[in-house]
């Protein structure tokens, strides 16, 4: 049963000791009254809970999609000089997570029409931050420096935390006002029923703050470079750095916990 206030608890109980005291007219009023308050206060706590769990299961549904989508993502258009390593917004390529993010929210009892609008503006936000990634110079592959052959071959990059790579939209998939305002926009006249405005702030800050202990505790890893050294020709140049070298695309670049 939803919890109701000490004070509503307390309100009714000495409304019902008046009229017991004094059956007037003036008495049953405030009974009438309080009793009101009462189931008022036990309909808004129903719809609090019914909204908490509503968005504790939508968030179960992100962490799995993330988890998902974590093992299918590659790294493309990435130049390679030397030991530094260039990807330009787009680089970090990767499924929506949407329509799945929309049918895993579903199966964890989220209504279906609140679950669209929910996943539209995560995966729409996500989407966002993936599109405008970058590899802002990492210096990725220090072999490739000065290799002694014709040809790098593949070579795994050096781990590096993903917030290390940076984009622009980082600044609205972090923050929860952005998030609470894309929420409100999605949901409508729904963001404004009395259930759910503590419980969208509530998912909103939480969603912000799992994304940015993720992105930092999620590694870039095995992002396989390689590449020709122009300059080699022995016996007069026996090493050189890599000049113009790629990546090769492949899933399981991005090794971290559950979001």
């Amino acid at each position: 049963m939803p919890e109701i206030t000490i004070s509503a608890e307390k309100e009714l109980l000495l409304a019902i000791g008046g009229i017991l005291q004094e059956d007037t007219t003036a008495s049953r009023r405030t009974l009438a009254g309080t009793l009101e308050r009462y189931k008022r206060e036990i309909a808004i706590s129903a719809e609090e809970d019914k909204w908490g769990t509503w968005l504790e299961g939508a968030m179960d549904a992100i962490s799995e999609a993330v988890a998902v989508w974590s093992t299918q993502v590659t790294f493309v258009d990435v130049t390679i000089n030397s030991l530094i390593a260039v990807g330009q917004p787009g680089t970090l390529d990767g499924p929506s997570l949407n329509p799945q993010l929309s049918s895993l929210m579903v199966t964890r009892e989220v209504p279906e029409n609140i679950a669209e609008k929910l996943s539209n503006v995560i995966a729409n936000l996500w989407e966002d931050w993936q599109s405008k990634v970058v590899i802002p110079g990492l210096p990725w592959y220090p072999s490739f420096m000065a290799y002694p052959g014709p040809l790098a071959p593949p070579t795994p990059n050096i781990p590096t935390p993903l917030i290390a790579l940076g984009s622009s939209g980082m600044a609205s998939v972090t923050s929860d006002q952005v998030i609470l305002e894309k929420l409100g926009a999605e949901l409508g006249s729904l963001a404004n029923t009395e259930g759910a405005v503590n419980n969208l702030e509530h998912f909103s800050l939480s969603f912000s703050i799992r994304f940015l202990n993720w992105s930092t505790t999620t590694m870039v890893q095995n992002v396989i470079g390689q590449g020709p050294i122009p300059i080699y020709a022995p016996p007069y140049v026996n090493a050189g750095p890599v000049v113009m070298g790629n990546v090769i695309s492949a899933p399981g670049v991005l090794i971290g916990p559950r979001f």
